[in-house]
């Protein structure tokens, strides 16, 4: 059944505007109404950044421009919300490497197991001079352009009914993954039997035993509840994911010279302090939230899923020179 739609709007007042041919038209001397897609749920801090994000672009511009979110999938899985983005009928999101990879495969490598040494690593690469013409060639050819990177948090495997604490635990095992091709390719470099499942439909698969796991950051356990059909916490860290930012490029361009400064800017603050409120939340509450929901730690041979990942680089669908470049990147 499809979800009723109950956008949280900002509300900010305009005069003379000129029409929109977005998201969302824009009454006559009214504001320029622009909505935010995302598949997070409102228990995720991306939620309460698309929120802040929404603030921001309202005081900014003066009542200018109205941002209304739509979250927990309202308007689609990523993969509908991205396209959308590409045609300008949605004109925000928060993306995926995996999802954007289908479009420039670039992206993918920065899915793969153990590559990035830390955060500021992370973000030094994805929004550094090595993805700048990967960025670009995403605005040019797909109309979607990249106004900052997210921090995601460290991704762990959680079961039911086994503990897995190396390699061996891992192999074979049904795990849901996204559906993009690097999350299917780094569990397959683990030794596990990766069936790609949509987000929204993520609960059911275990409830229901289609998979025998699946693995996620801290945030997106506790958002749709994953802890009431898991029990282990499997601390694997095997992928330090970011998410970016994004507006339609159409979108962009129907914005005046000092609203697009203001996407950007703004765009890279929130990103910048959304980053900085997840690193302090995995290291405490939402760690803490877990054990309180009842989910038993267990702590795996990180070294050796690590050392696994490497060994079975070639041949894994990852760009190994690519791999080694990233890990050597300052």
């Amino acid at each position: 059944m499809r979800k009723r739609l109950i956008p949280l709007l900002l509300c900010l007042f305009f005069a003379g505007a000129a029409s929109y041919g977005g998201g969302t038209s824009e009454p006559a001397g009214g504001p320029k109404k622009l909505r935010a897609g995302i598949v997070q749920a409102v228990d995720n801090n991306f939620y309460n950044n698309s929120l802040t994000f929404a603030e921001y672009i309202k005081e900014g511009s003066q009542g200018a421009i109205i941002i209304e979110v739509y979250p927990a999938g309202q308007l689609g899985e990523e993969r509908d919300i991205t396209a959308s983005l590409t045609e300008g009928s949605i004109d925000f999101c928060i993306n995926a490497n995996g999802e954007l990879a289908k479009r420039i495969p670039e992206y993918g490598i920065c899915d793969a197991p153990y590559i990035f040494a830390n955060v500021e690593h992370m973000q030094k690469v994805v929004m550094g001079d090595l993805f700048k013409p990967v960025h670009e060639r995403l605005r040019k050819e797909f109309g979607i352009r990249i106004l900052g990177s997210l921090y995601v948090g460290i991704r762990h495997v959680v079961t039911n009914n086994k503990q897995v604490r190396t390699p061996a635990d891992l192999k074979g095992m049904k795990i849901r993954v996204p559906d993009q091709q690097p999350s299917i390719d780094a569990f397959k470099m683990l030794g596990a039997n990766p069936t790609p499942i949509p987000f929204g439909e993520l609960y059911l698969a275990l409830q229901q035993g289609i998979v025998d796991a699946a693995e996620n950051s801290y945030s997106n356990i506790i958002g749709p509840k994953v802890y009431e059909v898991t029990q282990y916490l499997c601390l694997t860290g095997h992928i330090m994911q970011n998410n970016y930012l994004t507006i339609s490029e159409k979108t962009f361009q129907t914005l005046t010279a000092e609203q697009q400064k203001l996407m950007v800017e703004q765009g890279e603050r929130i990103c910048r302090e959304g980053t900085e409120q997840m690193i302090d939340l995995e290291r405490g509450e939402l760690y803490q939230r877990l054990l309180g929901y009842g989910m038993i730690p267990v702590e795996a041979d990180v070294e050796a899923f690590s050392k696994l990942a490497k060994t079975n680089l070639n041949g894994s669908g990852f760009d190994a020179a690519l791999y080694t470049k990233i890990q050597a990147y300052k």
